[in-house]
């Protein structure tokens, strides 16, 4: 694969970014994880490093399979996965999973995809699934995720807010699966900063921005979610209707995502401490290769919609003010007006 005359496709195929991108990301990590060679043996050089995990991330193959596809043994395959996963999350992360430098920009993207105003962002929480941790396992007991595989599955919720290029802007790794997709956003930074005002204001002419999430999200000031309340006027289904509409790149970012990186389609058998790099490294790698326009192949299967669901705990109007519904009705009618216009 290193070969200059290795087909482009053959290696797009096997790291899921073309050349390029992965010549660049050698670039960018090479002080931070190359190593010196010994008056033992030669250090592995930074290509062959990097190629080592993004290929396990890449195929969730074993270890051992790892081991064998790049001649190095197992301990050093997994020694290498876990120094580069972490290079990925401290050197990488803050610096492509970064909030819109102009919120209008992306306000005006999610108002072409949906029609409404002043969206910057989709949130989406999804579960990864893990091994029984030894400690507080009941912490990581996902009651959802154990119903739908009818067998007792834990895991570990990852938080995103998507813009409307299917890119993350924002994360929040770690917590247990067994919390709704409500407390984990009460829990992450993105909450406090929003609560605020640090992230979310206005786009520069006085339209309000917002973030748009599913039922399972408390209606707030910067939190846009669908009416659930029974005997749904035309504006308010019109308005449902436009929030699914807005929410489609998160779902779909999620989904290539995993699609993308299969070592999510299994259980995670890392520890817990060292699971937060192995999932940022996703999230760094998927923004590289969306951001590049990388397409996936047709071999590649995605998910189906019915695998990426909102927890089931419809919260959009509970605990929120007469201020908050208003603000939210007159947007439905916002947007019923300009649609029938």
């Amino acid at each position: 694969m290193s070969d200059p005359a290795c087909p482009e496709a053959d290696f797009r195929r096997a790291f899921r970014m073309p050349r390029a991108v992965f010549d660049k990301l050698c670039g960018d990590l090479g002080a931070a994880v190359a190593k010196e060679d010994t008056t033992l043996r030669a250090a592995v050089p930074v290509p062959q490093r990097v190629a080592v995990c993004v290929w396990r991330l890449a195929t969730g193959e074993p270890l051992r399979e790892v081991s064998r596809h790049f001649g190095l043994g197992i301990s050093t395959c997994h020694n290498i996965v876990l120094q580069v996963c972490a290079a990925l999350t401290a050197v990488l992360l803050s610096r492509v999973v970064r909030w819109p430098d102009s919120p209008a920009a992306a306000a005006s993207r999610f108002q072409a995809l949906s029609g409404i105003p002043g969206v910057v962002g989709a949130v989406h929480t999804e579960h990864i699934p893990i091994v029984a941790p030894r400690e507080n396992a009941g912490e990581y007991f996902d009651r959802r995720l154990t119903d739908r595989n009818q067998k007792a599955t834990y895991s570990v919720a990852v938080q995103a807010v998507v813009d409307a290029d299917g890119a993350f802007t924002d994360v929040c790794i770690g917590h247990p699966g067994s919390l709704s997709d409500a407390a984990v956003l009460e829990k992450s930074a993105l909450h406090a900063q929003c609560e605020a005002g640090l992230l979310l204001g206005d786009d520069g002419h006085g339209q309000p921005l917002w973030l748009v999430g599913g039922a399972s999200y408390p209606l707030t000031s910067w939190m846009l979610v669908p009416c659930t309340h029974p005997n749904l006027t035309w504006a308010h289904d019109n308005l449902n209707e436009r929030v699914a509409c807005a929410r489609a790149p998160a779902l779909r970012a999620f989904r290539r995502l995993r699609a993308r990186w299969r070592c999510l389609q299994r259980r995670a058998k890392v520890k817990l401490s060292e699971l937060p790099n192995m999932l940022g490294a996703c999230c760094v790698l998927h923004n590289l290769c969306e951001r590049s326009g990388e397409e996936l192949d047709a071999d590649v299967d995605l998910l189906p919609h019915d695998k990426l669901v909102d927890d089931g705990v419809i919260t959009g109007n509970a605990g929120c003010s007469s201020a908050q519904q208003t603000d939210r009705d007159r947007m439905a009618h916002v947007v019923l007006h300009a649609g029938n216009a």
